[in-house]
C-alpha cells in the first residue's frame, strides 16, 4: 500500500459523488429551504418555481455549489477511498464479516463528517441564502463572527458526524457485502471463454500439484480464491506456466488473497503450484 495508491482511491470515490451532486445541487437547495421554513412556507414545487423565475437555473445551481463539491471530495473521499483500507484493518487477515465491514464503513463515515464539517456549514448557510461566494470568503466570515471551532469545526458536529457513519453502513456495507456475497454465488460465475475467472481458475486446477493427502481438502479451496483476484495480480508473479515453488512464496505479494493462500501450506520441498 502505497501513499500514491491511498490518494488515488481517496480522489476517486471524492470525485465520483462530488460529480453527482453537483448535477443534483438544486433539490437540495429546496430540500434545505424546505426544512428551514417548515411546513408554513411554499411546496417545494412552488419555491423551485420561484427561484427559477427571479433567478433563472443559476439560482438553483449555483447557491452553494463549490461548497457540496468540496464537502463531498472529503467526506466521500475518506467514505469511500479509505473503507477499504479500514475494513482490512478491522478483519486482519481473515475475510470481514458484515459487522466488520459496517464498523469499518462507520468509522470513515464519521471520520469523514469530521473532515468536512466546517465546508458543510457554509453549504446549509448558502443554500438558505442563496450565495454563491467562494467557500474560503464564506468560511473567513463565519470564522469572524461566531469563531472557528464554534462557528466551523464543531457546529452541528454532533448530528451531522452520525449521520455521517449511518449513511456511509447504508450504502458502502451494503454495497460491499452484496459484491462479495454475489461473487461467491455460482450464477455469476461465467465460462473461460467469456471472460470470467472462476471457471477458468478451476480449469488450471488440474495444472496444480498437491503431495500430501491431509491438504488436498485445503486443495480445493484454491481454484476459487484464485477467481476471487484480478488477473493482474498474477503479473506480479511468474509467467504463465511457470512452477511456483513453495505455496509460502506468495506471502509476500500484495494482493491479501494471495497472501492467504501462502498461509495454506499447499507445498513443501517437493511441492509446486502451476498457472
Amino acid at each position: 500500500m502505497s501513499a500514491t495508491t491511498v490518494a488515488l482511491d481517496v480522489a476517486c470515490g471524492g470525485v465520483s459523488t462530488a460529480v453527482v451532486s453537483a448535477i443534483l445541487n438544486p433539490t437540495d437547495v429546496i430540500k434545505t429551504r424546505r426544512q428551514i421554513v417548515g411546513f408554513s412556507g411554499a411546496s417545494p414545487l412552488d419555491m423551485a418555481r420561484a427561484v427559477a423565475r427571479a433567478d433563472g437555473l443559476k439560482g438553483l445551481w449555483l447557491p452553494g455549489l463549490q461548497a457540496t463539491v468540496l464537502r463531498e471530495l472529503l467526506y466521500s473521499g475518506c467514505t469511500k477511498g479509505l473503507y477499504p483500507y479500514a475494513r482490512d484493518a478491522v478483519a486482519g487477515e481473515e475475510d470481514a464479516s458484515l459487522a466488520q465491514r459496517a464498523l469499518a464503513a462507520a468509522l470513515t463515515g464519521f471520520g469523514g463528517s469530521l473532515c468536512a464539517n466546517a465546508v458543510d456549514v457554509v453549504k446549509v448557510k448558502q443554500f438558505d441564502s442563496g450565495s454563491n461566494r467562494s467557500v474560503v470568503a464564506a468560511m473567513r466570515d463565519v470564522a469572524r463572527s461566531e469563531g472557528v471551532v464554534r462557528g466551523l469545526l464543531v457546529r452541528g458536529v454532533s448530528a451531522s458526524a452520525p449521520r455521517g457513519a449511518a449513511i456511509a453502513i447504508g450504502e458502502v456495507t451494503t454495497y460491499d457485502y452484496a459484491k462479495s456475497r454475489l461473487a461467491r454465488h455460482p450464477a455469476f460465475a461465467r465460462d473461460e471463454e467469456g471472460g470470467g475467472r472462476a471457471h477458468a481458475a478451476r480449469g488450471h486446477a488440474g495444472m496444480g500439484g498437491v503431495d500430501h493427502d491431509c491438504d488436498a481438502a485445503r486443495g480445493e479451496m484454491l481454484p476459487d480464491a484464485i477467481g476471487d483476484f484480478g488477473g493482474q495480480a498474477l503479473l506480479h508473479l511468474q509467467p504463465p506456466g511457470k512452477g511456483v515453488e513453495h505455496a509460502r512464496q506468495f506471502r509476500n505479494a500484495d494482493d491479501p488473497i494471495l497472501r492467504q493462500i501462502g498461509d495454506m501450506r499447499l507445498a513443501d520441498d517437493r511441492g509446486h503450484v502451476m498457472f
